[in-house]
C-alpha cells in the first residue's frame, strides 16, 4: 500500500477579518473548497483574530499571531514572521491572498500570489495612503519573486502583463465560484410597459471613486424625471477614497430621497432577499478586477453592466446580460436605464460554458495542479 503524501499550505488569512468586501469573499470561497481536499493541510495565518466559521483541526490549522505581533502593521508582520511559521509547520507552499508575498521566504518554499486587481496603479485615489505606498513598494517584487501568479480574471492578467511585462506562462486565471444560494425557481416578473408597478434598481458594492456611484445617481435622478415608477436600493460595506468616493451633495440628496433605500453592511441572508426582490442589479464601475455581485445576483435578477473589458469577459459565460455605456452623458444613460425597465430580457443565468468557469471546485483544481499539489 502506497504512502499518502500530505501537502502543507500556508495561506495569508488576513482578509478573514469579518469584512464583506470582494477580497474577503474570494478568499473565503477559496478556503472553503480547499479544506475539502484530501492530503492537504491548510494553515491559516494572521496577526489578528481570524474569522473562520468552519471546523478547526484535522486538515485546518489556525495560527493567530495576535499577541505582541498584533501591534505591527499586517504587511510588516507578514514579511517578518511568515518564514518562521512555514518552518514551524514544515510547510512547502505559501499562498499570498492580497497581492503580496513574504520576500524572505526560504527558496525551497513554493510561493504563489493572488492578484485581484491593479487599483493601486489604475485608481490610486481609491486607496488609503499607507496601503497605496505598501502596494507600490511590494506588489512588483511579489510578482517578480512568486513562482506562480493567480489572477481573478483575464482582464487582470492582461493589466499585469502590460504594467510589468509578466510572462503569461507564470500566470493562471482562477475565477471565483458562486457565493450565495442561487434560486432555480425564479419566476419572471411582469413587464412594466404600462408603468403599473415600481421597477426596483439595485447597486451593490463599496463606495469609492472607481465604482462610479456619483454618475449612476445623477442618471437615476434624471430617470425619475421621465419615469417615477422606479426606486433604488444601494447596499455597501465600505467607503474608500474620502470625500471623492461619492459627491457629497449627490449622496446627501440620495440619503433624503424617499425612493432610495441605502443599506450598510448587511448579512448574506438579507442580501439574497434583496437580490430576489429587485428587478435589476446595475454595476456602473469604471474599473474592476472581477465583480462578485454579478455571480451573487445570478438567477435572482436581471443584470446591467457598464462597458468595461472585464464585464465583457464575464458576460460570455452568462446569458441575458445587458450593457449600458456610463461614459455617455447623464441624459443618455437615463434613457438607457429607462429602456431596461421596458425590456423583456429575463433574469441573468449562467450558461453551459460558464458552469465550470465559475466553480470553486474547478478553480481549486487548476490552482493546485499549477503548483504541483495533488488532492
Amino acid at each position: 500500500m502506497g504512502i499518502e503524501l500530505i501537502s502543507k499550505i500556508v495561506i495569508d488569512a488576513r482578509p478573514l477579518n469579518g469584512n464583506k468586501n470582494g477580497v474577503t469573499r474570494y478568499v473565503s470561497g477559496l478556503i472553503n473548497e480547499l479544506i475539502t481536499r484530501k492530503n492537504i493541510v491548510i494553515i491559516l495565518i494572521s496577526n489578528r483574530k481570524i474569522i473562520y466559521t468552519g471546523e478547526v483541526g484535522g486538515n485546518v490549522i489556525l495560527y493567530e499571531d495576535d499577541k505582541l505581533w498584533s501591534y505591527f502593521p499586517g504587511t510588516l508582520w507578514l514579511q517578518i514572521r511568515s518564514n518562521y511559521i512555514c518552518k514551524k509547520f514544515d510547510a512547502k507552499f505559501f499562498i499570498g491572498t492580497q497581492h503580496i508575498i513574504p520576500l524572505f521566504l526560504d527558496r525551497k518554499i513554493h510561493r504563489s500570489v493572488i492578484f485581484h486587481d491593479l487599483v493601486y496603479l489604475k485608481h490610486p485615489e481609491t486607496m488609503l495612503r499607507t496601503n497605496l505606498v505598501i502596494s507600490r513598494l511590494l506588489c512588483g517584487f511579489s510578482l517578480k519573486y512568486s513562482d506562480r501568479v493567480f489572477c481573478v480574471s483575464n482582464a487582470t492578467r492582461d493589466d499585469i502583463s502590460k504594467a510589468y511585462g509578466l510572462s503569461a506562462k507564470k500566470t493562471s486565471v482562477i475565477y471565483p465560484g458562486a457565493y450565495l444560494e442561487a434560486s432555480d425557481k425564479y419566476v419572471s416578473k411582469p413587464l412594466n410597459k404600462d408603468k403599473s408597478r415600481v421597477y426596483k434598481f439595485l447597486v451593490v458594492g463599496s463606495l469609492e471613486p472607481r465604482k462610479n456611484i456619483t454618475k449612476f445617481l445623477e442618471s437615476y435622478f434624471k430617470l425619475r424625471e421621465i419615469n417615477e415608477c422606479v426606486n433604488l436600493t444601494i447596499v455597501y460595506g465600505h467607503k474608500w477614497g474620502g470625500a471623492s468616493a461619492v459627491d457629497t451633495k449627490i449622496f446627501d440628496r440620495a440619503s433624503n430621497d424617499p425612493s432610495i433605500d441605502i443599506k450598510y453592511s448587511i448579512t448574506d441572508a438579507e442580501l439574497i432577499s434583496i437580490y430576489s426582490e429587485s428587478d435589476v442589479l446595475v454595476f456602473p464601475s469604471i474599473y474592476e478586477g472581477f465583480g462578485l455581485p454579478i455571480l451573487e445576483a445570478l438567477n435572482h435578477t436581471k443584470i446591467v453592466l457598464n462597458e468595461i473589458p472585464v464585464f465583457r469577459e464575464i458576460s460570455v459565460y452568462i446569458d441575458n446580460i445587458q450593457f449600458v455605456d456610463f461614459s455617455k452623458p447623464v441624459s443618455d444613460v437615463a434613457s438607457s436605464l429607462n429602456r431596461v425597465t421596458l425590456s423583456n430580457v429575463d433574469v441573468a443565468k449562467i450558461n453551459a460554458s460558464g458552469i465550470a468557469c465559475f466553480s470553486w471546485k474547478e478553480s481549486c483544481n487548476r490552482m493546485l495542479n499549477s503548483i504541483g499539489v495533488t488532492s
